[in-house]
This record gives C-alpha cells, sequence and structure tokens, in this order.
C-alpha cells in the first residue's frame, strides 16, 4: 500500500518541534511546505514518464529561485523549495561529452551528456550513427523510444547545415 506524503497540495503544516542548527531543537518551530496546486498529480518519475509517452521532455523550474531542475524531484536542489512547475524541452540541443562502451555480447553503445537550449544537461545515447562517431559538439535533436520499461529519452543527430559555395566572380 504506497502512503502519500502531501495530503493537500499548497497547504503547509507545523511540526510539534524542529532541528535547527543554529538553536537545536525547538519546540513549536518548524514547517513542512508541500507543493503548490496546479503541480501534477504523481511522483516526479510518474509525470516524468507521462510526458515521455505524449512524446514530450517534461522538465521542472523551480518557481523560488528560477533554477532548471532536472531529473526531476520533490525539492529544488538548490535552494530547498517544493515549488516546482513542470515545462516542456523544445528537445534540441548539443553532445557535450560522449563515451562508446564496448560490451562482450554486442555492439558498442554510447553514453553522452547532452545540452539542451532550455539549459539543462541530460544523460542519455545517441541514436542513428555508430557509437564511436558521436562527436563533442554534434547537434542533435530529442525522440522517445519504446522499450521493455516503458519511454526512454534518446537522441539523433541533427542534419547538419550546408555551407553555401562559393561563387567565382570575378573581384571588382
Amino acid at each position: 500500500m504506497r502512503r502519500r506524503f502531501f495530503r493537500c497540495s499548497g497547504e503547509s503544516y507545523r511540526t510539534v518541534g524542529a532541528w535547527s542548527f543554529r538553536g537545536g531543537y525547538e519546540e513549536g518551530k518548524g514547517e513542512i511546505a508541500v507543493a503548490s496546486e496546479d503541480a501534477p498529480a504523481g511522483a516526479p518519475a510518474e509525470v516524468y514518464g507521462r510526458y515521455l509517452e505524449g512524446g514530450r521532455l517534461g522538465f521542472q523550474r523551480c518557481r523560488d529561485c528560477s533554477s532548471m531542475v532536472f531529473y526531476p524531484r520533490v525539492l529544488c536542489p538548490v535552494c530547498g523549495s517544493v515549488d516546482l512547475e513542470w515545462g516542456t524541452s523544445g528537445g534540441r540541443g548539443v553532445v557535450y561529452a560522449t563515451t562508446a562502451v564496448h560490451s562482450r555480447d554486442g555492439e558498442p553503445y554510447n553514453v553522452a551528456l547532452v545540452d539542451l537550449e532550455e539549459g539543462i544537461r541530460m544523460m542519455s545515447r545517441v541514436e542513428g550513427i555508430p557509437a564511436e562517431e558521436v562527436e563533442v559538439g554534434r547537434r542533435v535533436r530529442f525522440e522517445v523510444r519504446e522499450e521493455d520499461d516503458g519511454p526512454v529519452a534518446v537522441f539523433v543527430p541533427m542534419a547538419e547545415p550546408e555551407e553555401p559555395e562559393e561563387s567565382e566572380e570575378p573581384a571588382r
């Protein structure tokens, strides 16, 4: 049986006492904040999975400190706020780092860190080209792949813009 931590969104609960780093245990102090009223229902990982099922890449932004939050969490890792809102990424980014992983039994695959245009860095893989050909700086776009345990965010290379050919006009 699952237990819900938050009874009603937007509420805060007073505690009987709380530990303070400045003054030790203080009677009647402390507060537990809960998610805002417009937060999607469910654990952050479940909400993220629903975004992927819809073909979108969801991320969170803290309303208090404006930090981008990815992988989805209950609290902002920067300021500790629970006031996180969901947004959708455009899915375009650049490979920040990559490595090819060779296994005994199969083809090599890559593990890549991708910097998205929204300011998020996420770990994934780049598909559509051999693992050894994934390069730092390559422009990629987001796609969803259905795997045994559900939808997964992957990236595929974007078409490189063609450079205009130099015309041979006589100099004046």
